[in-house]
């Protein structure tokens, strides 16, 4: 459905609860493991019978008792921004749930696109740093993420950007910069890969108040208006 995930190795499948001698899938016979052959069984009996293909609330319900906090809550907040679960959607999701995991529904939101940004908006939500996804800034359109008043997060995704798409990042960078905006550009691998790195750089550059206006932001938005009068 195209919806963004965190790397799982397993195939997950939901099964009646019924359902019992769960074979592997070759011809020997050997009982269905979930470490062998890489599935995950998921017991639920549905009134309206078996399916090829679960609906929306159901699965991300599946996926809320089986996944990670942050891996339910980055896709829940892809299927939010992409307009495939509304709010009659997330209810749906919430009565289909387990009560233990109800608080988990309590961090989604709309507006982060990918598990990249959804990541580093649980960090900055956990220290109650000030911030908002898809944010609009003037001559620029919307930004992943803005830290406070003026710290920009912008995340390439997981694919190499190459020509216009790539241009088109840096003009918005050098616009964001010249209006006294201090821009962190990341990579998926970054974000994913190295986050012990990044989000301690993120803390810092907080701590050190780069998320806030000051003498030299203002200076260099003077500079910026200088620059389209010249």
């Amino acid at each position: 459905m195209g919806i963004w995930l965190h790397e799982d190795p397993l195939l997950h499948v939901r099964v009646p609860r019924t359902a019992a001698r769960l074979r592997g899938p070759d011809e020997s016979g050997v009982r269905l493991d979930r470490r062998v052959h890489k599935v995950c069984v998921h017991y639920r009996s549905e009134p309206d019978g078996p399916v090829a293909r679960d609906p929306l609330p159901l699965a991300l319900a599946e996926m809320l008792a089986c996944a990670g906090r942050e891996a339910a809550i980055a896709a829940i907040d892809s299927a939010l921004s992409q307009g495939l679960l509304g709010r009659g959607g997330l209810e749906t999701v919430r009565e289909l749930t387990m009560p233990s995991r109800h608080r988990v529904l309590e961090a989604v939101r709309h507006g982060s696109e990918s598990g990249t940004e959804s990541r580093i908006r649980l960090l900055l939500r956990s220290r109650n740093i000030p911030h908002q996804p898809q944010a609009r800034i003037r001559r620029v359109g919307y930004v992943d993420l803005l830290v406070g008043e003026r710290l920009v997060i912008e995340i390439d995704g997981a694919g190499f950007h190459t020509g216009p798409e790539f241009e088109e990042d840096r003009r918005r960078d050098f616009e964001l910069v010249m209006q006294g905006y201090f821009v962190l550009r990341l990579s998926y691998r970054q974000v994913m890969k190295e986050w012990e790195l990044v989000s301690d750089g993120i803390l810092a550059l907080v701590a050190r108040g780069e998320h806030r206006w000051g003498a030299r932001a203002i200076a260099s938005a003077g500079l910026a208006t200088a620059l389209k009068k010249v």
